[in-house]
């Protein structure tokens, strides 16, 4: 089998067909872990080592919009909206929200919404991600072309490109690449958690989504960099192919994420891209540790899960491996509440977290949905600014998911089993 061979066929509405990370033989079918699930149904590939190294190469700093593709044509493809499905759904595509979903998904819903404005979002999110090189002219040009693409193929009436503004080099060459065109060049503060889509939206366009809602309730598509350029380079892909309708093994591209390796028990930050799959030790073994780890964190500090074990594996959300050592690692210790009020103050949406987890306790999900946890855009500053440490940021993702799964009829019983996983750190 050759890397990027489907191996599994999706057949879930939103689920995403498996291809195959490296070369090799198929021997089975197991369970895995992974940062947010457990005993995950996988395929097991045996591999040839040292072709395997291979793939695991040292990938440098990753400006926003870099990839793989022909990205400096002058022209990408004429097609429609089912043809945009059609190629992310064969290279199993996501958007790389906070919330990464399926990007075919995504681009299908629109098919039966008035989209009027498409946000292209730029901004970093993870703390502790290495920062960006300077995007080059060429890069900036590709991102405002397949900006305009893409708004013409959705026929909306605005685009927007979001960019943080203290990157100055980055705001003067998108906006000399955009002065022909119609995409206007937004130059935000990136405030953590900016480039929230719900915040994006309701910033950019003055379009308040609905609580528990996505922004396409609003009108308002908000797609990121890396999702749109993966997007465009996919369509010319199927574009060279002979045969687009086939199951054509992906490009290596398609098949790798770019995983920043960082934190005290490093020796300095690393970034590389690694073939989906590839366990968490694996990884470590290549990135030069100065401590033994104590707790490695899939994520930034204020969102990121915590793993049990190295056996863990990448998947296409993993971004980053937050490396903790004995002196860093600190497990908070919940005080009383003092009533500072400081998590309502900084709630991005104006949510009550305290009030929130005092019902999370309780199991309260009846009275939970008059404090509306679903419009929670689980960012983690609640919990960051709370003098009692306590778990505010998980007590009400937790009701979030429960008042959400009401009409379930198990939304109680859910709720205890989350609100207990969730508080559980993996201590290595």
């Amino acid at each position: 089998m050759e890397a990027g061979q489907r191996i599994a066929k999706a057949t879930v509405p939103g689920a995403l067909d498996v291809h195959a990370p490296a070369a090799g033989r198929v021997t089975g079918v197991v369970a895995v872990d992974t940062a947010w699930r457990s005993n995950v149904p996988a395929v097991r590939i045996e591999v040839d080592i040292g072709r395997f190294e291979q793939d695991v190469v040292r990938y440098g700093n990753a400006g926003v919009v870099r990839g793989a593709g022909d990205r400096h044509a002058t022209e990408l493809p004429s097609v429609d909206l089912d043809a945009l499905v059609a190629a992310a759904e064969w290279a199993g595509l996501i958007d790389f929200q906070p919330s990464p979903t399926s990007l075919a998904e995504c681009l299908r819903q629109t098919g039966g919404r008035r989209i009027a404005q498409l946000i292209v979002n730029t901004l970093a999110g993870d703390l502790a991600c290495l920062p960006a090189g300077p995007p080059s002219r060429q890069d900036c040009n590709a991102l405002v072309r397949a900006a305009d693409w893409l708004g013409r193929i959705l026929a909306v009436e605005r685009v927007w490109i979001a960019v943080d503004r203290a990157d100055r080099a980055m705001v003067r060459s998108l906006r000399v690449a955009a002065r022909h065109s119609r995409i206007a060049i937004a130059a935000l503060v990136n405030k953590y958690p900016q480039r929230a889509p719900v915040l994006l939206a309701h910033r950019l366009t003055g379009r308040a989504t609905p609580p528990g809602a996505g922004t396409l309730d609003a009108g308002v598509l908000v797609l990121e960099a890396q999702s749109l350029m993966q997007l465009a380079d996919v369509v010319q892909e199927r574009q060279r192919q002979p045969d687009p309708a086939t199951s054509a093994p992906l490009p290596s591209w398609l098949v790798c994420g770019v995983v920043t390796v960082a934190g005290p028990a490093m020796e300095k930050a690393v970034t590389y891209s690694v073939p989906f799959g590839t366990s968490f030790a694996h990884i470590l073994s290549h990135a030069g540790l100065k401590h033994t780890p104590r707790r490695v964190i899939e994520g930034g500090p204020l969102t990121g899960r915590a793993v049990g074990h190295l056996d863990v594996v990448t998947t296409k959300r993993t971004s980053t491996l937050l490396v903790l050592d004995r002196a860093s690692d600190r497990v908070p210790v919940p005080g009383p509440c003092i009533r500072c009020g400081w998590c309502q103050d900084d709630c991005p949406v104006g949510l009550d977290p305290r009030a929130l987890l005092n019902l999370a306790e309780r199991a309260d999900v009846s009275r939970a949905a008059a404090l509306y946890p679903q419009a929670c855009l689980e960012c983690g500053v609640c919990s960051y600014v709370c003098p009692a440490e306590l778990p505010l940021a998980e007590g009400v993702m937790t009701l979030k998911r429960a008042v959400m799964n009401a009409g379930s009829g198990n939304a109680k019983k859910m709720m205890h089993h989350q609100h207990d996983s969730s508080l559980t750190g993996g201590s290595l």
